[in-house]
């Protein structure tokens, strides 16, 4: 995977498929982002069909090993809310960036 953050620069990072549920579509993909000591995050999407294309969700969940927020936390334990509101609130603007793209190539 690769990412962008205006503070932290621009990384690479590796990465696991670790579910696919395929019931002639794919319905649901997960997969690990790898850190040094095991698994920094797991990110899906998934996707139900509905009566006029499709509803696609996409979560992530932080962990459960350590990761750049685990870094930045040890950093500045006093901040530690203020620093992951805001890794949160990365998440969500990179999550509707991403759906709004998916949005967009089939509505065309």
């Amino acid at each position: 995977g690769r990412n962008h953050n205006d503070v932290l620069g621009t990384w690479e990072a590796e990465c696991e498929v670790v579910e696919v549920e395929d019931s002639g579509a794919i319905r649901r993909w997960v997969w690990n982002v790898l850190v040094p000591d095991g698994v920094g995050a797991t990110w899906a999407f998934e996707v139900e069909p509905t009566s006029d294309g499709a509803l696609i969700r996409q979560w992530g969940r932080m962990g459960p090993d350590p990761s750049g927020l685990s870094l930045a936390i040890a950093a500045a334990p006093e901040l530690e809310g203020r620093i992951v509101a805001r890794r949160l609130a990365d998440w969500e603007q990179g999550m509707r960036a991403t759906l709004d793209y998916v949005r967009a190539r089939f509505e065309d």
